[in-house]
């Protein structure tokens, strides 16, 4: 539980403009976790089955993200290529799949944006990302801030 809590501590942090950039790294993390929309458990083994269970609960339950904390250390190249072998399962349920790696540092101009503690797996909804994604692209400046709006790889 106390792992939870610090997860849940992290994620609320999100949504705070950052000293350096002045943008919060998730503008809608704190309204998720006050409508109860994210849900924080330990990762069970074997990880791929319990990945894709939650996949399932995250459209049933109606949730926006479930985040999975790793208790055990999984090289981050495995850890990739689980997230990236998944992909198509999860995209076709409506979800996408992401993760952050302690052995990443997780720094993007100066903002830490890992957690760093924990290896975690993101499970969200793959629509709501993108409309979350639109909204950042056309009403802020959050990719001007944080990312490439060309790069692929956060779908």
């Amino acid at each position: 539980m106390e792992e939870e809590n610090n997860i849940r501590k992290w994620i609320e942090s999100l949504s705070i403009p950052q000293p350096k950039t002045g943008v919060p790294i998730c503008p809608f993390a704190k309204k998720a976790l006050m409508e109860k929309k994210v849900m924080i458990k330990s990762a069970q083994t074997p990880v791929i089955k319990h990945i894709k269970r939650e996949c399932e609960y995250l459209i049933q339950e109606d949730m926006d993200v479930i985040v999975l904390y790793l208790n055990h250390k999984v090289p981050e190249p495995i850890l990739e290529q689980i997230i990236h072998d998944l992909q198509p399962y999860a995209e076709a349920m409506d979800c996408a799949l992401m993760y952050d790696h302690t052995d990443n540092d997780g720094l993007c101009n100066g903002v830490q944006m890992s957690y760093g503690k924990n290896s975690l797996i993101f499970i969200q909804r793959l629509s709501r990302l993108k409309q979350a994604q639109e909204w950042l692209r056309d009403k802020s400046n959050w990719y001007d801030v944080y990312s490439d709006p060309d790069d692929d790889r956060f779908y």
